[in-house]
């Protein structure tokens, strides 16, 4: 007997309290005719059946499961499928469902559930996208791929932005423009095999440095297109403090970890950083995973303010330090694209100068505080 078990039972004997034993009721198993509860339930003889109550998530979820249950036991061959299409803006659900299904069901005003005999579809609506659940028979799910594929662009990547400790998480499919290849002369190779060199590499580190403005955003949307995989990005501090941020990236299917803004995170684990042992873990560590990449933007003056260890040959592939062009690579820029005009008077010129919509700070009308003749 354990000296827990002990304790009780000697408490009980100080306190006189018999023991208690409780009988169990005699249970049978009955089935309901209903066509959604047809599973055995386990209860007395004499309960009603009101009074018998299945637990679940909700309806939506219970509809789903008991559809790949139904397959399952009717011998049914059954794959899930999930792809996300890009629409309009002016994508209306409901009047899709109209048009294309028959038997249907609205969870909320952006999520439907499509009943057919192949096989069971959910479409849920965002900004710009659909997200699309196909679960039933090969043939069925492969005849609403290619529907859905004959009118509307399949989002070739997502952006997970995590927003909580939580792990919630929405999804935006990837808005790039394609990369401008003389606007990165530092590369000393096209863009392209560039990107392509790192991915295959076996180090999962890249590290962007550079003022904002000199294209280090658009290189890395262009290196998430490239790929064609999915990437995790998260902003808030808790987030990438918690682990289940790693956990998740290592478990699942991104491909890429971006850190925006990442100076803090990049610094000496001697200057009091405590996220640089998760970056080498998850980089080079025991829980790293092969074909997983981190990406680090960071406005930091120079490399050697980065933790070393983070540099180490095969975990870093490479630092890029980012720099405004000079004239003659400026003009090279707008002689490849056809747009974009150099600022009077620069010497050294960014992307987001060249390219700026924006009235110039000499032409804004300047407003002054205080009284004026």
């Amino acid at each position: 007997m354990g000296s827990m078990a002990r304790r009780a039972k000697l408490a009980r004997k100080k306190k006189k309290m018999p023991l208690r034993k409780t009988k169990m009721p005699d249970s049978q198993a009955y089935q309901s005719n209903n066509p959604m509860d047809d599973i055995q339930v386990f209860a007395p003889e004499d309960t009603a059946r009101r009074e018998v109550v299945l637990g679940v998530y909700g309806s939506e979820e219970w509809v789903i499961a008991d559809n790949l249950r139904r397959r399952h036991l009717d011998g049914l061959i059954t794959i899930q499928i999930d792809i996300t299409w890009l629409v309009p803006a002016g994508f209306k659900l409901a009047e899709w469902a109209l048009q294309n299904a028959k038997l249907y069901t609205f969870f909320a005003a952006n999520r439907v559930l499509v009943k057919e005999d192949g096989g069971l579809l959910k479409v849920t609506s965002g900004r710009g996208k659909i997200e699309v659940e196909v679960s039933g028979s090969p043939e069925w799910a492969a005849a609403w791929i290619a529907h859905f594929d004959s009118k509307y662009k399949r989002a070739e990547s997502l952006i997970e932005w995590v927003y909580s400790t939580r792990g919630d998480e929405i999804s935006v499919p990837l808005n790039y423009r394609p990369a401008i290849h003389s606007a990165y002369p530092w590369l000393q190779k096209d863009i392209t095999a560039y990107i392509d060199d790192y991915l295959n590499s076996d180090a999962s580190v890249l590290i962007l440095i550079g003022k904002p403005g000199t294209g280090k955003t658009t290189f890395i949307k262009n290196l998430i297109h490239r790929s064609g995989g999915n990437a995790k990005v998260a902003y808030d501090e808790k987030v990438m403090m918690d682990d289940s941020l790693f956990a998740t990236f290592i478990d699942d299917d991104s491909r890429f970890l971006v850190m925006e803004d990442a100076d803090a995170f990049l610094q000496s684990r001697t200057d009091g950083n405590t996220m640089m042992h998760k970056f080498l873990n998850v980089s080079d560590g025991l829980i790293s995973a092969a074909d997983k990449k981190l990406v680090f933007s960071t406005n930091l003056p120079k490399s050697s303010d980065i933790d070393q260890a983070l540099l180490r040959p095969g975990r870093c592939f490479d630092i890029i330090e980012f720099r405004p062009l000079t004239v003659d690579e400026a003009k090279a820029v707008i002689a490849e694209t056809g747009k974009g005009e150099i600022p009077a008077g620069k010497t050294q010129v960014t992307l987001a100068e060249i390219f700026s919509t924006q009235p110039s700070e000499g032409a804004r009308r300047k407003v002054g505080i205080g009284f004026h003749a």
